[in-house]
């Protein structure tokens, strides 16, 4: 338990620094468009490829370092309207199905987006903008870093999901067998 403890420290450390990093991605953006728009509105002109910056390096810098905060927040919609009416058992098997389902889907995301961002990285992918080549294979790596802290979070959720109903059986069983002062010893 000491390791789940430092691993979900450190997550919760990388939580704040991405959810940091998107927040000023977005403060970033809303600059820049709003500089764009009086420039184009008072002087007729506006900043060159701030379009296109905006797309391929603010949006990525805002939505994928923040994956894992929105996950662990539980702001997504989930099954609970339906998982509440299931028996305690058939409940627990449907979350270590959903929980194997994620892990599954994220650890796939982050193999083949990181094989994605190692290809844009050897033909150093670009984009045009305000008349440069701007490099864009970078940002692809941020791509792997959301869909693997998410896998990291997930499996770390599941270990203490599944801690949690070993030691609920482990306790249950203990009731059936020992008295109480060995419970209590057990159990603190």
């Amino acid at each position: 338990m000491k390791n789940l403890s430092k691993v979900n420290q450190l997550l919760a450390i990388l939580e704040r620094l991405t959810l940091f990093i998107s927040g000023l991605s977005i403060m970033a953006m809303m600059l820049l468009v709003t500089i764009d728009v009086i420039l184009r509105n008072i002087f007729s002109s506006s900043i060159p490829g701030s379009y296109e910056i905006s797309e391929k390096y603010l949006m990525p810098l805002i939505i994928f370092p923040i994956l894992y905060y929105v996950y662990n927040s539980n702001s997504l919609p989930n099954m609970d309207f339906i998982l509440t009416k299931l028996k305690l058992k058939i409940r627990n098997i449907v979350q270590i199905i959903t929980y194997s389902i994620e892990i599954l889907i994220f650890i796939a995301l982050t193999i083949f987006s990181w094989q994605k961002a190692i290809v844009s990285t050897n033909e150093l992918l670009a984009f045009p903008a305000a008349g440069k080549m701007l490099p864009l294979y970078p940002f692809y790596y941020l791509v792997p870093l959301g869909f693997g802290l998410l896998a990291i979070g997930v499996l770390l959720k599941f270990t203490i999901f599944i801690g949690s109903k070993v030691k609920s059986t482990d306790t249950q069983s203990l009731k059936e067998n020992s008295s109480v002062s060995e419970i209590k010893q057990y159990t603190n």
